[in-house]
């Protein structure tokens, strides 16, 4: 009798003991998951991204002023930044750079950055700050800082859509030696790419249809004409590239009817136009 109910008693202890087992194994499997979902939720893995910088002159991001202009003789596809161990943290794969005149010109780099994912906060952090559209950047590329504000930002390289337009414009009273310069066939550059922007196709001038005003003797008022002067009709054709779901010219100018346009050429800076007319082209011609 006690022999039997010892073996009942080693039967109950062992079956207590598997269930035990089990239930360990259950919990460290358990602990194990929430610990690597811990460790995933807090930690920051190497990642990469593109970006868009619309580079400014200086370290003052409100009012900042547009880079120099030799800049854009400075900047090379290839140029990188290093971490202190040597790997690249930062490299320029292309970049846009647009004349504006007065020794000025817009440039827009895209540059991949090596950085980490931060799955807390669902941000791409480089060098500690997070990246994100509309905010600040600096970056050392081969000596050269750039500093800019990110106006694209991609898992991808960054292409922006183009398409070229036939325009029809009006430039207003000008000066005969401006009239004299302005000529079929000059030409705009993106001085990043070296393409074609815009293109001269036609110039034609008439007598201007805005009057100018003079104060004469008594106070009085006197409208005329300058015999000197000529609105000159222009026929041309542009690049331009989707930003924001609007075509725009050089970075920033909008294409549309009514909108200004200045077009900086190899020989004359055509500044204030107004767009009359505009079209399509097949980017393919």
């Amino acid at each position: 009798m006690n022999w039997h109910l010892s073996k009942l008693s080693h039967a109950f202890l062992k079956k207590k003991q598997r269930k035990l087992h089990v239930w360990r194994l259950l919990a460290t499997v358990i602990i194990a998951l929430l610990a690597v979902g811990v460790v995933r939720f807090f930690s920051k893995s190497n990642d990469y991204r593109y970006v868009r910088i619309e580079l400014t002159g200086r370290e003052w991001w409100y009012g900042a002023i547009d880079p120099p202009p030799w800049l854009a003789s400075e900047i090379q596809i290839g140029d990188t930044e290093l971490e202190p161990n040597g790997v690249v943290s930062a490299e320029i794969v292309s970049y846009d750079a647009y004349p504006q005149g007065d020794e000025k010109t817009k440039f827009y780099p895209v540059v991949k950055l090596k950085g980490s994912f931060d799955h807390r906060s669902q941000q791409f952090v480089y060098k500690g700050t997070p990246v994100e559209v509309g905010g600040k950047i600096a970056i050392d590329l081969s000596g050269k800082k750039l500093l800019g504000i990110i106006t694209h930002m991609s898992d991808k390289p960054i292409i922006l859509p183009e398409q070229w337009f036939h325009i029809s414009a009006i430039w207003r009273s000008k000066d005969p030696w401006t009239v004299t310069e302005l000529k079929p066939g000059l030409i705009a550059y993106n001085l990043g790419t070296g393409q074609e922007i815009a293109r001269v196709l036609s110039v034609t001038t008439r007598q201007p249809s805005s009057d100018i005003f003079s104060s004469v003797a008594g106070g009085s008022v006197v409208f005329n004409k300058d015999p000197q002067k000529r609105d000159v009709l222009l026929e041309f054709e542009i690049r331009a590239q989707n930003i924001g779901d609007v075509w725009s010219y050089a970075g920033h100018q909008k294409v549309k009817v009514g909108e200004p346009l200045w077009v900086y050429t190899d020989a004359l800076d055509i500044e204030g136009i107004e767009i009359t007319s505009l079209r399509p082209l097949d980017n393919a011609q």
